[in-house]
């Protein structure tokens, strides 16, 4: 979130130079229309043309680069998270297969214990509480 609100805060200053930038171009063409009027050459015309679509290149590389930059970072994220959302599934998997081996494990010792010979054990054998049915 840090990382996404610095990018934000980045792009806010881009943004406020792109708009100084956009206004500069308006002025210039202002001034243009201006030399245009009073006799202003063609060729100076054509070098201020040239001139803006040279910075409107360059603020536009920025903008793409930026968006490259957070494609990256979400990539990053979303990689975290498929990889953390794994390991709570192997998690969740694992802790069910040891609960499932304690209450076999119990159910068989309870077995034995009622098995031997036909005597009836007079001990008592902790179980689990989802296996014991009340009476």
């Amino acid at each position: 979130m840090a990382a996404a609100a610095a990018a934000f805060d980045d792009s806010g200053e881009e943004e406020e130079k792109e708009e100084s930038e956009t206004s500069s171009l308006a002025a210039m063409a202002i001034a243009d229309r201006k030399r245009k009027r009073s006799g202003g050459g063609l060729v100076e015309g054509y070098k201020m043309l040239a001139d803006a679509i040279g910075r409107f290149s360059e603020i536009y590389e920025r903008v793409e680069k930026e968006k490259q930059r957070q494609m990256v970072e979400l990539e990053k994220q979303r990689m975290q998270f498929a990889k953390d959302l794994e390991i709570q599934r192997m998690k969740l998997i694992m802790e069910s297969q040891v609960h499932l081996e304690k209450i076999k494990r119990s159910k068989t010792q309870f077995r034995r214990c009622f098995s031997r010979g036909g005597e009836i054990l007079t001990h008592r054998i902790s179980l689990p509480q989802n296996l014991v049915s009340p009476l």
